[in-house]
């Protein structure tokens, strides 16, 4: 359902930047958030589980713990980095308020300048692609095309461009003249992206 608000409110972005398009965003960010935030409680219970297992039968748990665990560090190393993003991207724009809002939801210039200008943007897609395929390294051989199809985190590259004009590469397409709170908002949605995978791979 977020993922479903997320292209219409991207779809509306393109036609018009509106107060109600950027509350709007606002509102799925807030809802990724907290979605975020109940999967990371799924992803303690599931490591809490390794650690009880630990306990009746550390011969045969022990492996697949450490292996979990290499994948909660990878995870939450990626899920730091993006929220880094986010607050420069923030600082970038004016920062908030007392009240802890963005100042300038509606400013275009820092996302194009933080992850366009300052390269962050193709850092971020070798940082996520790279996340991909190590997560993909924990999966049986079996079981890999099954995975390589649902994994959640997904690098688009290829697919962004519009039918008209040339095509744009991945950071063009997602960040290029964007309203600050849009590129939060994309920078939240791959945060989701990032737990659900954890979850899947644990």
């Amino acid at each position: 359902m977020i993922n479903i608000m997320y292209l219409v409110l991207t779809a509306m972005l393109a036609l018009n930047v509106s107060a109600e398009i950027l509350n709007a965003f606002n509102i799925v960010n807030s809802s990724i958030e907290t979605s975020n935030t109940s999967i990371t409680g799924k992803n303690n219970d599931t490591y809490a589980a390794f650690e009880q297992k630990m306990t009746e039968d550390a011969a045969k748990a022990g492996p697949f713990k450490q292996k979990a665990e290499q994948v909660k560090a990878a995870s939450a190393e990626m899920y730091t980095f993006l929220d880094s993003l986010k607050e420069r991207i923030v600082r970038e724009s004016g920062g908030r308020d007392e009240f802890g809002e963005l100042k300038s939801k509606d400013n275009l210039d820092a996302p194009t300048r933080v992850m366009e200008n300052q390269k962050q943007g193709p850092l971020l897609e070798q940082k996520l692609t790279e996340l991909r395929g190590k997560l993909l390294t924990y999966v049986e051989a079996k079981d890999k095309a099954k995975f390589e199809k649902s994994l959640p985190l997904h690098i688009e590259i290829g697919k962004a461009h519009g039918s008209h004009g040339p095509a744009k590469d991945w950071t063009s397409y997602h960040f290029n003249m964007v309203p600050t709170i849009a590129a939060v908002t994309i920078l939240s949605k791959f945060q989701n992206d990032i737990k659900n995978s954890e979850s899947l791979i644990i």
